[in-house]
């Protein structure tokens, strides 16, 4: 036999979940109809509880989970692991976990906030250890490198962040930005001639 694979319920960019039918995919879960139920589509098909298109050869391309999908307070669709992963070639940061919170109780529209863990090194080049209580030059000068890097373009849709001071086998928050704040950071230095004088 041979797999078949379908993307169920695209959005306008051809984004939905992936289903697939085939001789590999599962009858359902042992004496659990209703999970097995939740899993399936009426007609058949395994709900992978992934997030994907197809570009125009037919290749699948991944986007995301369906669980981790924010749909933001304006109706759009944000995928953390497409934020997640533009991060993974920035050396001052060693490990970053964007997720989703409720920002509006009566809507249900979420916000976006990351979590970052900073690598050693960007702790060694600044000249102070993870251990150290933060003054607000310190708290500036990490999220500048963190955030203001090459990954830029992300900037808007992120609400807050969180800088830890562990890794997140084991979270301690160091601090907190709520947007106000980095909206405050982001005009200063893209106005300030004298920006470069904090960072030197």
């Amino acid at each position: 036999g041979h797999m078949e694979m379908k993307i169920l319920n695209p959005n306008e960019e051809g984004i939905g979940e992936i289903c697939v039918k085939g001789p590999m995919v599962m009858q359902g879960y042992y004496k659990m109809p209703e999970e097995t139920e939740k899993m399936f589509t009426s007609d058949g098909w395994f709900k992978t509880g992934d997030l994907g298109w197809l570009d125009s050869e037919k290749y699948l391309m991944l986007s995301g989970r369906c669980k981790n999908l924010i749909v933001t307070e304006g109706g759009k669709n944000v995928y953390p692991e497409e934020i997640e992963d533009s991060f993974q070639l920035e050396t001052d940061i060693q490990q970053i976990t964007v997720r989703g919170y409720v920002a509006n109780k009566n809507t249900k529209s979420e916000e976006i906030e990351a979590m970052i863990y900073p690598s050693d090194s960007l702790f060694e080049e600044m000249n102070f250890s993870r251990e150290d209580s933060f003054s607000d030059e310190k708290k500036i000068k990490i999220i500048y490198i963190c955030f203001f890097g090459p990954e830029f373009c992300f900037f808007p849709v992120i609400k807050s962040c969180f800088i830890t001071r562990e890794c997140f086998f084991k979270v301690a928050q160091i601090f907190v930005f709520p947007r106000c704040i980095i909206e405050i950071l982001y005009f200063f230095i893209v106005n300030s001639s004298k920006t470069q004088m904090l960072f030197d």
